[in-house]
């Protein structure tokens, strides 16, 4: 999400986990170097904590990855996480959560997609709009 309520000069770590507490969807993509990003993984552990609390919907999309990738930590989930760990601590209660949350994109009910290597982007995105106004309606 990024709209006029993200204005430049906000705390936008704040007003972006507030946004997520207010959601009742959340698309999350992930890529090859979403797991480099401590930003991302801090907002994809808040998205969790809303999924297990407030029952709001979660859809990943992989984009170019694999599942399992992101789910087992594997290839560059694998890397980045070492990198944390590297950075923060093995035992760092940080990377713990980055590492639990990612672990439970396989559990993730509702929608789920997947753009593969070569394939036209623009197919699934009309696929996960439609799912999306659909969604809305049903909330």
């Amino acid at each position: 999400m990024d709209d006029e309520g993200l204005e430049g000069g906000n705390d936008i770590s704040k007003t972006l986990l507030e946004a997520i507490e207010k959601s009742k969807l959340s698309i999350v993509v992930f890529s090859e170097n979403y797991g480099y990003s401590s930003w991302c993984l801090d907002e994809f552990v808040k998205i969790v904590e809303c999924k297990e609390t407030k029952n709001q919907l979660v859809w990943p999309i992989f984009y170019k990855i694999e599942e399992s990738d992101v789910s087992n930590q594997t290839n560059s989930y694998g890397e980045a996480m070492t990198g944390h760990e590297d950075k923060y601590g093995r035992d760092s209660e940080k990377v713990k959560n980055w590492r639990s949350a990612l672990s439970k994109v396989a559990s993730l009910e509702g929608d789920y997609y997947h753009i593969k290597k070569n394939e036209y982007e623009s197919e699934v995105i009309k696929k996960i709009v439609e799912s999306a106004i659909r969604a809305e309606n049903q909330l």
